[in-house]
């Protein structure tokens, strides 16, 4: 068998010299975990420092709302999954500001499609509301429109799981353990909306919502999980 032997050059004292001032400013963090693990960071100074920050943190502001976020990863499979949304929504009477974040467990997909789906929701039911109302409302139906999202995203999530069996719980427990993979996992074998709704099933994520009237005398707030506001 034929061997390529591929010679390289040794490096100049220069060379040397240039490579170790690359990596003069990285150091090694414990992440306050403790253990043996260790991970890379570089230390940056000014005005580098506050130039990074302004650029990752994606700074927003509008009317009466701003913020930031943070995605210390740039890795998009090693990324937190911590969302945030704040939106305005011009509806009946004014224009109402909602913010909302949401704290991922064990993936993305729960936590993607929270933050996709409860603001749309809150927001349709505010609209149809306000509009049935003409503009008037009433704080105890903001406050259910809001734990109606909520509920009704969780159960969303188990009644699409649900419907890959038309048959319901008593057909499923009778089908054997290949037989269920073959419908969940159809990622090579169809579009992987099934995968997704199981895997949506295991994961899971926090909400926090608030909500703030046209006249900014009135706040709701709602949260689920381990999160307080």
């Amino acid at each position: 068998m034929h061997q390529r032997v591929v010679s390289l050059t040794p490096a100049s004292p220069d060379e040397h010299r240039r490579a170790l001032d690359e990596v003069s400013d990285f150091a090694l963090t414990d992440m306050g975990r403790g253990g043996p693990a260790r991970w890379t960071y570089r230390v940056l100074s000014e005005p580098h420092l506050s130039s990074e920050l302004r650029r990752l943190a994606h700074p927003y502001s509008a009317h009466c709302l701003s913020g930031v976020t943070f995605q210390p990863n740039p890795v998009h499979e090693l990324r937190n999954q911590d969302r945030s949304r704040i939106e305005h929504w011009p509806l009946h009477g004014g224009t109402w500001a909602f913010t909302a974040i949401f704290d991922g467990h064990v993936g993305h997909h729960t936590v993607d499609h929270a933050a996709l789906t409860i603001p749309s929701m809150v927001k349709h039911s505010l609209d149809t509301y306000l509009r049935s109302s003409r503009g008037a409302f009433a704080p105890h139906q903001i406050s259910d429109i809001l734990s109606d999202a909520i509920r009704g995203f969780d159960n969303s999530i188990s009644e699409a799981f649900m419907s890959l069996f038309p048959g319901g719980l008593g057909a499923l427990q009778r089908m054997t353990d290949a037989q269920i993979r073959q419908i969940v996992d159809d990622r090579a074998t169809g579009n992987g909306l099934n995968y997704l709704a199981a895997v949506r099933c295991l994961q899971g994520t926090t909400a926090l919502l608030a909500l703030v009237d046209p006249s900014k005398k009135h706040l709701w707030i709602a949260n689920v999980g381990d999160c307080q506001a």
